[in-house]
């Protein structure tokens, strides 16, 4: 995300599942489920105009390598999502799907083919969590963290029923040309579907 110079560039790490609807159509899990910044708390080790000797800053980790997307995975990733998963889906085999960066984890990345891009956060949930968060004004690296977090638990559930929707049609593009990168990115109107109730998902594989 684009920050103003004064404030350290921050990367975020984000964790969204489906979200689950029930006949009426209400929310029963909105399948968010945590963005957390690749940042550490840890105490000055000297006195400034700024702080004391003691105090606690908040440092970006750089770079992001395997071992902090190792910690960042068992740390946070994986106790959130045991914590907000739902209660009668415990007993389902939970996938955590990564793209191909090569700071994430892998059991034998070198051996890994690029994969299409099908990373559901790029596919427009990341836009929209920014355009919220563009709209308040952070002046310091703890002021953007909580801007952010709040960007992500403001958004509408619907939102991320969206993007699913997308990656849906993006995977069918790939299946049409035989699994390339080289495929069309579908268009879909989703806004008139909404309004139309014709808004839906799983969608159907191409034949």
């Amino acid at each position: 995300m684009q920050l103003a110079k004064f404030i350290p560039k921050f990367m975020f790490q984000g964790e969204v599942a489906k979200s689950w609807y029930n006949a009426q159509k209400e929310v029963i899990f909105y399948g968010k489920i945590s963005i957390f910044p690749f940042a550490k708390k840890e105490p000055t080790l000297r006195s400034s105009k700024y702080r004391k000797k003691g105090d606690t800053v908040t440092k970006v980790f750089d770079p992001i390598n395997r071992d902090v997307s190792r910690w960042m995975l068992i740390e946070k990733v994986i106790p959130t999502i045991m914590e907000k998963w739902p209660q009668i889906d415990q007993h389902h085999t939970i996938y955590i799907q990564q793209d191909n960066t090569k700071a994430h984890i892998t059991q034998d990345y070198a051996k890994s083919p690029n994969s299409p891009g099908m990373n559901v956060l790029d596919l427009g949930f990341f836009r929209r969590i920014q355009s919220l968060q563009h709209k308040k004004m952070a002046k310091t690296p703890d002021q953007l963290i909580k801007v952010v977090e709040d960007a992500f638990s403001e958004l509408h559930p619907i939102r991320l029923l969206k993007v699913w929707v997308t990656l849906c049609h993006t995977m069918n593009q790939i299946l049409k040309i035989k699994s390339s990168n080289r495929f069309e990115p579908p268009h879909v109107n989703k806004e008139k579907l909404e309004r139309e109730g014709r808004l839906q998902d799983p969608i159907e594989a191409p034949m």
